[in-house]
C-alpha cells in the first residue's frame, strides 16, 4: 500500500452533488490573478485541436462516479494532480478521493460530501498525503454522509514521494490552453445550470441563460479543445471531463463552448506544476 505525498499550493472551492442534489455550493475566496510567467503562448499558435490523451494515451482511464456526494473538489483536484504527473510517470495509480472526503481537515472540517474548498483539501493533501484509490476505495457514490475516516489505519505503510512546485492558477482562454498543452489538464470552475445537468450528447453545450436563473458552482477537468461546423459557422470548443459517471455528455466526457466563456467556465482555473 502507497501513500503520496504532494508539496502543493492551491486555491477555491467546490459544489455539491450534481445529479441528486446538485445546488447548495460553497463559494471560492478571492484571489488576485499572476499570469504563470512560465507559460510558452508560442505552444498555442495554430494548434484549433488538442486532445491531452491523444498524446498519452496511457493516462487515459475510466469515468469516475461521485453519486449522491457532494464531492467534485476532490475528483477533479486529484484528477488534474494524477493526469499531470502521468506524463512523468505513466504508472502513477488512482489517488484516493474516499480520504479527501472521510477524513476532515482545518477546524471547521469542510469537506465531506456537502462540498469543500479546493485550498484546504491541497492543505490537508501536503501535511497528511493521500492513500491511493485501489487501497482506499471510494463508497459514498450512494450514500452522502461520509464514511468513517480510516487513515489510522493505514498508518507506517510504504509511501510514495510526489512533489509538486505549487499549483498554478489560470485565467483566459489563452492561458488555460498553454497550460493544458505544455503541463497537462486543468480542473476548472464553471456555473452550473438545469440545461448542463440535461446535457447528454456529443453537441457542444452552450448555455443559454434564462430569466432569474439560479446558477451553481462546479468542478469539472479541462483536457483540451476543438472546433467544428455548427449551422455554417465555426465553434470551438473545450474537451471536459466530469464525475458524474457516465450519465453526462458521451459515456462522461463532453464538450463546452469555448471562447465565449460560456457558464464562466474561463474564469478561473488550476493544475499543479510538476517538474
Amino acid at each position: 500500500m502507497k501513500l503520496f505525498f504532494l508539496i502543493i499550493s492551491l486555491f477555491v472551492f467546490n459544489y455539491a452533488e450534481p445529479i441528486a442534489s446538485k445546488y447548495g455550493a460553497i463559494p471560492h475566496d478571492s484571489f488576485v490573478h499572476t499570469p504563470d510567467p512560465e507559460l510558452d503562448f508560442h505552444l498555442i499558435e495554430g494548434v484549433k485541436e488538442y486532445d491531452f490523451y491523444k498524446s498519452y494515451p496511457l493516462c487515459l482511464h475510466p469515468i469516475k462516479d461521485q453519486g449522491v456526494c457532494g464531492s467534485c473538489y476532490a475528483f477533479s483536484t486529484l484528477l488534474s494532480i494524477r493526469t499531470r504527473y502521468c506524463t512523468k510517470a505513466p504508472t502513477t495509480p488512482d489517488l484516493s478521493e474516499q480520504e479527501i472526503v472521510s477524513c476532515p481537515f482545518g477546524p471547521s472540517n469542510l469537506g465531506g460530501c456537502v462540498g469543500g474548498y479546493l485550498k484546504k483539501t491541497c492543505q490537508h493533501i501536503e501535511n497528511l498525503g493521500v492513500h491511493s484509490d485501489p487501497d482506499y476505495p471510494y463508497v459514498q457514490k450512494n450514500n452522502p454522509i461520509p464514511a468513517t475516516c480510516e487513515r489510522m489505519e493505514l498508518v507506517g505503510l510504504d509511501t510514495w514521494t510526489v512533489k509538486f512546485w505549487g499549483c498554478k492558477e489560470y485565467s483566459g482562454e489563452d492561458e488555460m490552453m498553454a497550460a493544458i498543452l505544455q503541463d497537462g489538464p486543468i480542473a476548472t470552475e464553471i456555473m452550473v445550470y438545469d440545461d448542463f445537468v440535461d446535457h447528454h450528447d456529443d453537441s457542444i453545450y452552450i448555455h443559454i441563460p434564462k430569466e432569474n436563473e439560479k446558477g451553481n458552482i462546479h468542478f469539472i477537468v479541462i483536457y483540451g479543445w476543438g472546433e467544428e461546423v455548427v449551422n455554417n459557422s465555426v465553434i470551438k470548443y473545450w474537451l471536459v471531463e466530469n464525475s458524474w459517471g457516465d450519465r453526462w455528455g458521451v459515456g462522461g466526457r463532453g464538450k463546452v463552448q469555448k471562447g465565449a466563456n460560456t457558464a464562466e467556465i474561463e474564469n478561473y482555473s488550476l493544475g499543479p506544476k510538476i517538474y
